[in-house]
């Protein structure tokens, strides 16, 4: 069966609900507004060429997949960020970057999946290709690393995803 491609309507509609949470999900990833919007666009573009639109939550994971691999490429890592960068978030936000910066890319990219872009650990584990156990025990260690840097303990237990 042949895929139908997407119609101009259907196009923009989507382009408007994912499009907006991509770049959010690669300003967090990245620390760089342009290189963001650069990556948050490719992937919807590609994402939007080649996956069935039918169902919208596939369609999220499958672009988030192809956002975490431009972004790692893209990686230029968050020593810092410049005040453009600040006015785009709110102070909730800025937080989140500034305890973000001390994380390697893969353990923000967890984060991210999961506090910015709402997925469960099963679609994170999609999302990055592995299995759902390595996916919840990383994406722990992750909020722990980050719980610590503002001197939080996580909870036995604590919910996470």
């Amino acid at each position: 069966m042949k895929r139908q491609p997407m119609g101009k309507q259907q196009f923009d509609r989507l382009y408007g609900r994912f499009l907006p949470q991509l770049y959010r999900a690669a300003l967090y990833l990245l620390g760089d507004g342009k290189a963001a919007a650069r990556a948050a666009g490719e992937a919807f573009t590609r994402t939007a060429a080649v996956a069935c639109t039918a169902d919208e939550r596939a369609f999220a994971v499958e672009a988030a997949r192809r956002l975490c691999k431009m972004c790692e490429r893209a990686d230029r890592g968050l020593g810092g960020y410049s005040s453009a960068l600040a006015e785009e978030v709110d102070a909730r936000g800025a937080a989140l970057l500034e305890q973000l910066g001390g994380l390697c890319f893969e353990d923000r990219e967890l984060v991210v999946l999961s506090a910015v872009q709402n997925f469960s650990v099963c679609e994170i584990a999609r999302i990055l290709g592995m299995s759902e156990w390595a996916a919840g025990m990383r994406l722990r260690r992750a909020v722990e690393k980050v719980c610590a840097c503002v001197g939080q303990p996580v909870a036995a237990g604590q919910q996470i995803s």
